[in-house]
């Protein structure tokens, strides 16, 4: 009987253990488990076992706390990263008004709220989201590098200051300020490997330290100074005792003299002030020399002396000048912080880059002129500091003022069309000018003469070279070099290497790539793009849309398809093979008058493939419609055109079906968080003078630096 009441017991348990297993599945099934699969699926493949109720229960309630940490992390990231880009959108108006404490608080506060934003994009699992909120943090650790050495470079400036008006002590406390703020900084810059900026921030703190020595020597001197007059006024003082009878007293006051001299000897000897040690010399040896008379005469029974002779003799001598020892020659100077030195360190900072570029060389000469160093000898410096760190002088190769720019641009055929412009900027006309293209000739077939001549350039005036390169392959990362070779004035030829060049023409090798509209929409928003568009006659939407599914298929992924008004909007996805990098394509095709307009629009984040993808599905397009008898090509889009057209219709679209429903409220976090950075509403334009694409706001080019009207 006992046996039975056992077994009915177990099966009553194992009977209660299944009903809180078919509980506790109902209650899983019923979580929101969106990006907790993989703990979701760990649960699930328990629940057929009964003797894992307890286990299953502790596992349930852990997936309810990730739930509800993931739902307050949808909730606060949005408005941690708002509050983060505010900040550092404030620091960066602090820093440009030079309240360089100010902006590090910011920054530094700004910095919190992305790693706390970091965070949460973590918990939401969104690798995208986490890849992009950290270039964010990037860019803001720079900026608290570069905040940080301003202010150290703020307390150098009010160093000089100071030494300059013979407070040396607090110079040397506030350079000590200075030197903290640099290594605080280096010690940033190398957390984020960030090399260049840690070397040039190094050279300011050797530059600083060489100043507080600067300042003991000042103090040195100082003292040695004050010791040689404290020891001439006693010197007078005991002649005039002497002379008044009072020997012993004249005596006693001489021996002070010595004591003084002695502290001002040990001084001078260990900063090898030599011109100081001859003066003391002879001061001592007139003390001593006084004293052994004073010595004769008392013992002579003789009550006063004159040393009136001696007096003449040390006021002649004046007070000693220091002597710096350089090596093995004496240098007479003040001990003052030399500005050539300042001048040099500034330069080789600038220099490390290993190029001085025409914005740089022109600050140089701004400062040497500043700290008054004439316009031929600064030049002589930079020449020399660059010849030793190997650097090249954009700005200045035989002759000052003759400036390169260079840039280039993927045509619709894949053709690169290289352009390099001449400036002149030197008072005077030069004269047969030639540019010559060094090129790898294995990688390009050069269209046009290698040797160009741009004959004479006016002072101001400004001439271009345009040569077209045919890839013969897929381009990336080459360099194309220049020679420029002119006459100078007077005559004398002169030879001006053009900075390399790195140049892009990739043609990806792709895949289909599937992926929700929604990822589509963030990774777009994130990326760099560029745009073509096309118009045809004689043919309709539809068709259209078909050959540009055509000429992407077994490349492109369709994501989607959506109609607005008469226009119809088509998302493309691929992955590259080989690495790790999408490309997404954007088709627009609308009826406009009597023609068809295509607008496309390519993202990837690998730019230097873009031209390339957008080229072959653009020219893809052309070869199918070509085929239509009926239909011809009007011709190319304009730009502005084609981001009328795309921003005006996909701004009416809904990804993955955003409006009612449960659907939409992922969607719109998702969007939320995305528009942090806005690089996929930016509007582009190409700078005309070296042809990088650029943001529509920028005023400057943020590759040759050219002004932007």
């Amino acid at each position: 009987m006992r046996d039975i009441a056992k077994i009915e017991r177990e099966f009553k348990e194992l009977e209660m253990s299944i009903q809180r297993l078919k509980e506790l599945e109902r209650e899983l099934n019923s979580l929101n488990t969106e990006g907790l699969e993989s703990e979701a699926n760990a649960i699930r493949s328990k629940l057929k076992d009964p003797r894992k109720v307890g286990e299953i229960e502790k596992d349930i309630k852990a997936l309810k706390e990730k739930i509800k940490e993931r739902e307050e992390w949808k909730k606060t990231t949005p408005g941690l990263f708002d509050t983060a880009q505010r900040l550092a959108n404030e620091a960066t108006k602090l820093f440009k008004g030079k309240e360089y404490d100010k902006a590090l608080e910011k920054y530094q506060e700004s910095l919190r709220k992305f790693v706390d934003a970091r965070n949460g994009a973590k918990g939401l699992k969104d690798e995208g989201l986490v890849k992009a909120i950290g270039k964010d943090i990037y860019n803001v650790k720079k900026s608290i590098i570069a905040c940080k050495k301003a202010i150290g470079v703020s307390f150098s400036e009010n160093a000089k200051k100071l030494f300059e008006v013979g407070n040396y002590e607090d110079a040397i406390s506030t350079y000590r300020n200075a030197i903290a703020e640099f290594e605080d900084a280096v010690k940033d810059a190398k957390e984020i490997e960030d090399s260049e900026s840690a070397e040039r921030i190094e050279v300011l703190i050797k530059g600083a330290e060489e100043n507080i020595e600067n300042c003991r020597v000042a103090i040195d001197k100082r003292e040695v100074e004050n010791l040689f007059k404290e020891s001439k006024s006693l010197h007078e003082k005991a002649a005039e005792l002497a002379k008044g009878g009072e020997m012993f007293n004249a005596k006693g006051v001489l021996r002070d003299a010595e004591t003084k001299i002695n502290s001002a000897f040990e001084i001078s000897t260990k900063r090898k002030f030599s011109d100081a040690i001859n003066k003391l010399n002879l001061l001592l040896k007139t003390i001593r020399d006084e004293m052994n008379v004073i010595d004769e005469k008392i013992a002579s029974g003789i009550t006063s002396v004159d040393f009136s002779r001696d007096i003449d003799k040390i006021k002649a001598v004046g007070v000693p000048e220091v002597e710096i020892v350089v090596g093995k020659e004496i240098v007479k100077e003040k001990p003052e912080i030399p500005v050539e030195a300042e001048f040099r360190r500034l330069a080789v900072g600038t220099a490390l880059d290993k190029i001085i570029t025409s914005a740089e060389y022109q600050m140089l000469l701004e400062e040497a002129e500043r700290l008054k160093i004439p316009r031929e000898r600064a030049d002589a410096l930079i020449q020399g500091i660059a010849s030793e760190y190997g650097a090249t002088i954009e700005a200045r190769v035989g002759a000052p003022g003759i400036e390169i720019k260079r840039g280039y641009e993927v045509l619709p055929n894949n053709d690169l069309r290289f352009g390099i412009r001449i400036i002149n900027n030197t008072g005077y006309m030069i004269a047969d000018v030639e540019i010559i293209l060094d090129y790898p000739k294995t990688l390009f077939s050069l269209k046009d003469n290698i040797v160009q001549t741009l004959a004479n350039i006016h002072p101001n005036g400004e001439r271009t070279a345009k040569y077209t390169l045919t890839p013969l392959g897929c381009i990336h990362n080459e360099k194309i070099d220049a020679t420029i070779v002119y006459k100078d004035h007077t005559g004398k030829k002169q030879t001006v290497q053009m900075r390399p060049k790195e140049v892009h023409c990739v043609c990806p090798f792709l895949r289909e790539r599937a992926m929700r509209e929604g990822e589509f929409a963030k990774l777009a928003n994130a990326y760099e793009y560029i745009q073509e568009g096309l118009s045809f006659s004689g043919i309709g939407v539809n068709e259209i849309v078909a050959f540009v599914k055509e000429a992407c298929a077994h490349r492109l992924y369709v994501i989607g398809e959506h109609e607005v008004d008469t226009a119809k909007i088509v998302y493309f996805a691929g992955e590259s093979i080989g690495e790790k990098a999408y490309y997404l394509l954007t088709a627009v095709v609308q009826p406009f008058k009597n023609l068809t307009q295509v607008a496309l629009r390519a993202y990837s984040d690998k730019p230097y493939g873009l031209h390339g993808f957008l080229n072959e599905i653009a020219n893809s397009i052309r070869h199918l419609v070509s085929s239509v008898q009926s239909a011809k090509e009007i011709g190319v889009i304009e730009s502005k055109q084609v981001i009328n057209i795309i921003d005006s219709v996909v701004q009416r679209t809904s990804f993955g079906g955003i409006g009612e429903g449960a659907g939409a409220t992922s969607v719109t976090i998702e969007g939320s968080v995305v528009q942090r950075t806005e690089i996929g509403s930016v509007r582009i334009r190409r700078c005309p003078n070296c042809g990088k694409e650029v943001q529509v706001d920028e005023k400057f080019c943020t590759e040759c630096g050219a002004r932007l009207e």
